[in-house]
């Protein structure tokens, strides 16, 4: 996965701004070809359409549409490319405002070479973790399915000793699943259960059994220590954070954080 070349498109009404961004880095050297150009957000989504890119560099000031507008179709359509804005200084805060529509990332006019070459590697290394666990994803799950009828045989109060081993694989699919998720607002065991074609009751008891501890437990502390990881990184507001992690009310993660902290969001940025 880390040989793989990867797809990006530049998004800017001017073409020497596009030039800027296709000559400021050896795209080629850092694994990544310029797979398109466009001029505006209509011919953006086209170029997506034809070949869907892992990246997007666009400007948030374009005619028709902007770039924060293209970033949310973007997103509802392709929602595994990564984008980075790139945006003024008087624009910067209102760009900030809208990370909730999963930009990756965001770039000050003009562009400095070194920082956009952080931030495009940070990518790089996010898209090839995202294919290294979604390929470890489907083994465990086609294993899961091979070992199926021993669940179903339990769940129904058969027994058998491969039963134990299912039980184990099932676990640690699990587990893979609330890492890759955890962000999504709707996350529940119902969620997982309908996922992998399973009892909801059935997954409750073999996680409590597994963890010793039950499923929100577990996810709670998930996106907590993510969330605390995230702030290591960046200076983020506590509604921008709590977007991140998974919360759809910043003011029930607030709560969340000091429980699993012991100080408020704000303290523990001090």
């Amino acid at each position: 996965m880390k040989d793989k070349i990867l797809k990006m498109i530049i998004v800017d009404d001017e073409p020497l701004a596009r030039d800027m961004v296709k000559y400021c880095l050896d795209w080629e050297k850092s694994g990544i070809v310029i797979s398109g150009e466009a001029d505006s957000a209509d011919e953006a989504m086209r170029l997506m359409d034809l070949e869907p890119a892992d990246i997007v560099i666009t400007d948030i000031e374009m005619p028709d549409v902007n770039g924060l507008a293209l970033s949310e179709h973007l997103k509802a359509r392709y929602p595994e490319t990564e984008i980075i804005i790139v945006t003024g200084y008087d624009e910067f805060e209102y760009a900030r405002k809208s990370i909730k529509l999963g930009i990756a990332d965001f770039l000050l006019k003009p562009i400095d070479d070194v920082e956009l070459k952080k931030i495009v590697e940070k990518i790089k290394e996010k898209i090839c973790e995202r294919g290294r666990k979604e390929a470890e994803l489907e083994r465990i799950k086609r294993h899961v399915e091979e070992t199926f009828p021993f669940l179903w045989e339990q769940f129904i109060g058969g027994g058998d000793e491969k039963q134990e081993g299912g039980e184990k694989e099932l676990f640690a699919l699990m587990k893979l699943y609330i890492k890759e998720h955890y962000y999504e607002h709707a996350l529940s065991l119902s969620v997982i259960a309908e996922e992998f074609h399973l009892n909801a009751s059935y997954l409750s008891r073999i996680f409590k059994k597994g963890m010793g501890k039950n499923f929100s437990e577990y996810l709670l502390e998930i996106r907590m220590r993510k969330a605390l990881q995230l702030l290591q990184e960046k200076d983020y507001l506590a509604y921008e954070l709590s977007e991140l992690v998974g919360f759809s009310d910043p003011d029930y993660f607030g709560r969340c954080f000091k429980k699993f902290t012991g100080v408020s969001f704000s303290e523990y940025k001090k």
